[in-house]
């Protein structure tokens, strides 16, 4: 039979492993509806990282017309 240290200390060592799979529970949960919003919302996703990646490509190059010594309006102008 534990003492009531031993029973306090099991005790603990009990919860804290109950919070762990708590945890455990609440990453494997936002992981998964991640993954599910992801296939859901391809439609929406795919779009918008297209737009995102043409928005970089004609940034870099008004900037690089920039840095040969051209106005921002005219570098951006011939970006576009």
């Amino acid at each position: 039979m534990l003492s009531s240290d031993g029973a306090s200390i099991l005790a603990a060592l009990l919860a804290g492993e109950r919070m762990r799979l708590a945890s455990f529970a609440l990453y494997a949960a936002v992981a998964g509806f991640s993954f599910y919003l992801l296939i859901v919302g391809r439609a929406l996703i795919l779009p918008f990282v297209v737009a995102v990646a043409f928005w970089y490509l004609i940034w870099m190059l008004a900037r690089s017309w920039g840095r040969l010594g051209l106005p921002g309006w005219l570098a951006l102008t011939l970006a576009l």
